[in-house]
C-alpha cells in the first residue's frame, strides 16, 4: 500500500495499460495516475483511448512534460504514479528542473536496433545514452515491471 503522498515515475514505452493500472496502482493502492506525453496531451481520441484503462477507484489525468516537471516540485496531495514513455523524457524532466531522485523503468520493448538488457527491456543506442546521462546526474535507475519483482540496478546492467 502507497503509505505517504509522494510521486511514482515509471517508464513504460506502453504508457497507461493493465500492468499499470492494476500491478501498480490497485496493488500499491495508488489512486492517483498522470500520463505524461506531450503529443497524447494535444490528441483527444488518444486520451480518450488511454482514460478506458484506469479501475473506478482510480483518477487519470494527462500532463505534458513541463506541466508535470512543474508539478513535481511539490508533493502531491495522494500518492501519484506518473509513466513516461521512455529515457528521452525521464532526461527532459530533468532538465525542465524535475527533482528526480529514482525513476522505475518498466518496460523498453524491443524495436530495431535496441539489444536486450532483461526480458522486458530492451535499449536503442539513443535511449543507452540518455539512461546513462540521468545515472551521471544521479538518478537512480531501477528495473521493476511489477511492485513484486526484484528490483534491478539499472547501473549494473548497462555495464
Amino acid at each position: 500500500m502507497a503509505s505517504k503522498a509522494e510521486w511514482i515515475l515509471r517508464m513504460d514505452d506502453r504508457l497507461v495499460h493493465g500492468q499499470v493500472c492494476v500491478g501498480w496502482c490497485e496493488v500499491l493502492g495508488i489512486p492517483h495516475l498522470v500520463l505524461a506525453d506531450d503529443a497524447i496531451v494535444g490528441s483527444a481520441f488518444e486520451r480518450d483511448l488511454y482514460a478506458c484503462c484506469p479501475g473506478q477507484d482510480q483518477q487519470l489525468a494527462f500532463m505534458g512534460l513541463e506541466e508535470l516537471a512543474l508539478a513535481m516540485s511539490t508533493p502531491p496531495a495522494q500518492a501519484t504514479l506518473a509513466v513516461i514513455a521512455g529515457p528521452s523524457e525521464a532526461l527532459r524532466l530533468l532538465e525542465l528542473g524535475a527533482p528526480l531522485v529514482e525513476v522505475l523503468v518498466g518496460g523498453l520493448h524491443d524495436q530495431p536496433g535496441a539489444r536486450q538488457v532483461t526480458d522486458y527491456l530492451f535499449v536503442t543506442p539513443a535511449q543507452e545514452e540518455s539512461l546513462r546521462q540521468l545515472m551521471a546526474r544521479g538518478v537512480h535507475l531501477v528495473g521493476q515491471p511489477l511492485p513484486a519483482s526484484p528490483r534491478l540496478e539499472l547501473q549494473r546492467l548497462l555495464g
